[in-house]
């Protein structure tokens, strides 16, 4: 079928008070002529042919597109486009009235003009002035009308040109702004980031990351002070409010825009004011209408995944919401994924056919065991049933593949097949942040190191303000002994997130690894904000320990509100930095005690985490401390066995470094010695620099063994 509509005869024609010139496509009143777009004329020429007539979107589409697909998004955009030259309101329109779920109508009369008037082409006569100047004027006067008139049709022709076809258009969706009650801040959170999602999904944008976006929500930058700076073409902003109400009582008006960042201008925009029944809907509109302004056209897999409608249970999503607010927020504690997974739990229970949120469930499981929060094999039963679940309602859903992916990775270390499933969704949803971050962190631990950093630094342009995402690479340029462009980065992370201790920590621990520079990691610690937690402890504890400061790192672990450090590589209980300490002071009653009750937590522990290589690293250490030599190193090797550096060259780098402790404190130091020069030929946390100033090692000075190692690594 033929594109071109069929017009009735190119008459001109009275739209209240705007005389409408099809042939020319302007519109006129007085002395204001606009031309406007020949489709947008079309669509006006449709409406008046059925003046007072409610005309649905499929018969508007039929005559202007002929059924094309992403019409319907084409004609939201027109009609704004319309009501913007008229200066109509979608509100107590005057002149085009949106019907909801029915179509459009115009409301004032359309009458024909059966002889063409011209007034947008013929200046105003002009009285003539003193001194001779009136034929001068008159030319000046039309020449000057020509010249404007020329402007304004060129400046609204500019505005309405798409990108250059074939370019990969790079836009970012800022954080929707939550005109209702501060309790819904979840409700405009979860919607940005489901367009969001929506948008990367489409083969020729490159959409920048939330947790980037939502700094620009603090710094008031404009539109093109961000496109410089990020190098983005569109901005998509927008508000939101919720009115609360009983069944179909409650609303929710989304007012999106899209802004390109070259010259600061609004090219679309829209206000939705629905049922929240249709929030799938108005979600879905959105990113079609970004997609069509910034003219491109999407294959039939990708606009599936634009339709996509994961549940008919408002309370449910409103749920699912709330968790994708919390994870959105709070990535990294214990506290934000736990909320988390009690919000998809709870849309789970409301609607058990909600695929998305038995995938999110297993999802925040896996997340939790990886992390080492719930290392317990009941949880990962748990995130086994939720992805089984999910897979059986939605096999096809790229996000499932994702959960699946990542339940792989998390719980069984299983790259390969995680790496499988990543890439079945990585062809729907396209190069997301997320699922880049995924790929560098599983290429990390398979040893390929190159790639690794590569995806880590592709991240960085999905993602060029995100403090975590920066510290990954700060930390995989410091595993690698890039420690000069490692301390560069960590000292980005901490101008970006001042009161994250992580970057802090890590810049201490660069400079040690780099130069052994005691003096210089203290500075690097001092800024750090004050916290008696974990981690903030153990960073401190590791300072005054290469200072000689014994007593200040044992005051430091005794003030510590925390009854481990740990991550996904490490779990220190509190007893074991004591015991450290204490036997570093010469104090060996103390640190026998300590290292009793280090044991204690240990065998604890692994009443249910049985198959947790940091535990029984950690139990290895406090039995050698003990003096139990042959159980100590037992427990040393279980660790290797759980976690081989074959299998996770990251974490199993650091059971490798337990193992080496543990010898060294037994009085091995041939097999510590050889577990330190695999450790110094791979990518690890450790160098001759810090085995020189950390007193850990220091069974190993003097020892042959030890001394030819340092030698023969400083080489």
């Amino acid at each position: 079928m033929s594109d071109t509509p069929v017009r009735p005869a190119p008459q001109s024609f009275r739209l209240g008070d705007w005389l409408v010139q099809p042939s020319l496509n302007t519109l006129s009143r007085g002395d204001t002529v606009v031309r406007i777009r020949p489709k947008t004329m079309d669509v006006l020429v449709v409406l008046a042919e059925h003046a007072g007539k409610v005309l649905s979107k499929e018969a508007i589409i039929d005559r202007v597109w002929a059924k094309k697909f992403l019409a319907d998004t084409a004609l939201f955009r027109t009609i704004f486009e319309l009501r913007e030259a008229l200066g109509d309101e979608v509100h107590g329109s005057r002149y085009v009235e949106t019907i909801p779920k029915r179509g459009y109508r115009v409301v004032v009369p359309v009458t024909p003009v059966t002889e063409p008037e011209h007034a947008d082409e013929r200046p105003k006569k002009v009285a003539p002035r003193a001194l001779g100047w009136g034929p001068a004027v008159v030319v000046g006067g039309f020449i000057l009308v020509t010249v404007l008139v020329w402007l304004l049709v060129g400046m609204r022709l500019s505005r309405s040109q798409p990108p250059t076809m074939g370019q990969t258009r790079r836009i970012m969706v800022l954080p929707f702004e939550n005109l209702g009650a501060p309790e819904d801040d979840y409700l405009a959170t979860g919607l940005t980031d489901e367009i969001s999602g929506r948008l990367a999904a489409v083969q020729g944008l490159a959409v920048i990351s939330q947790s980037t976006a939502r700094q620009y929500t603090k710094v008031g930058k404009g539109a093109k002070e961000i496109g410089r700076e990020l190098g983005v073409d569109y901005l998509v902003e927008g508000r939101i409010q919720w009115s609360r109400g009983k069944g179909a009582g409650s609303r929710v008006r989304i007012t999106p825009r899209l802004v390109r960042t070259a010259d600061a201008t609004q090219v679309w925009a829209e206000v939705y004011d629905r049922d929240m029944q249709d929030v799938f809907e108005v979600q879905s509109e959105i990113a079609r209408s970004v997609i069509d302004a910034v003219g491109l056209t999407v294959a039939e897999r990708g606009r599936l995944g634009l339709t996509e409608r994961p549940t008919a249970n408002v309370e449910a999503y409103e749920a699912y919401l709330r968790g994708l607010a919390h994870w959105t927020m709070d990535q990294r504690s214990e506290e934000g994924l736990r909320q988390a997974l009690a919000m998809f739990e709870r849309s789970a229970a409301l609607d058990p056919g909600f695929a998305l949120a038995h995938a999110e469930v297993a999802k925040m499981r896996s997340m939790l065991y990886h992390r080492g929060f719930e290392r317990t094999d009941s949880n990962r039963r748990e995130a086994g049933k939720a992805i089984e679940r999910a897979l059986l309602l939605a096999k096809d859903s790229p996000r499932v593949h994702l959960a699946l992916g990542l339940y792989h990775y998390l719980c069984f270390r299983d790259y390969a097949s995680a790496l499988e499933e990543l890439g079945d969704a990585h062809k729907r949803l396209g190069d997301t942040p997320e699922l880049v971050f995924y790929e560098a962190a599983m290429l990390r631990r398979m040893g390929r190191w190159d790639e690794a950093l590569a995806r880590f630094r592709r991240l960085l342009e999905l993602s060029p303000l995100d403090w975590a995402n920066l510290f990954d690479l700060g930390d995989g340029l410091m595993l690698t002994r890039h420690y000069t462009e490692a301390d560069k980065v960590f000292l980005r992370v901490i101008s970006l997130a001042p009161d994250e201790c992580e970057a802090y920590g890590y810049r201490a621990l660069n400079l040690l690894l780099w130069k052994g520079a005691v003096a210089e990691a203290r500075k690097a610690l001092e800024p750090m904000p004050v916290s008696h937690q974990g981690w903030p402890t153990a960073y401190w504890f590791r300072q005054e320990a290469c200072e000689g400061r014994y007593e200040a790192a044992v005051e430091r672990a005794r003030n510590g509100t925390f009854g481990a450090v740990e991550n996904s590589v490490m779990w220190r209980p509190k007893a074991l930095l004591l015991a450290q300490g204490y036997r570093f002071l010469g104090r060996s009653d103390a640190a026998l005690a300590a290292f009793d009750d280090a044991r204690a937590a240990a065998n604890s522990a692994l009443r249910t985490q049985a198959d947790d290589f940091r535990v029984h690293s950690a139990l290895g250490l406090a039995l050698a401390g003990l003096g139990r030599k042959a159980e100590a190193i037992a427990a040393g090797m279980r660790a290797i066995e759980l976690c081989p550096m074959t299998r996770d060259a990251l974490s199993g780098s650091w059971a490798m470094l337990d193992l080496a402790q543990i010898y060294a404190t037994v009085g091995e130091p041939q097999s510590a010695c050889a577990r330190l020069d695999t450790l110094l030929s791979v990518p690890s946390h450790i160098s001759v620099p810090l085995l020189e100033v950390d007193p850990t090692w220091a069974p190993l000075r003097g020892q042959p063994c030890f001394v030819a190692l340092l030698a023969n690594r400083k080489r």
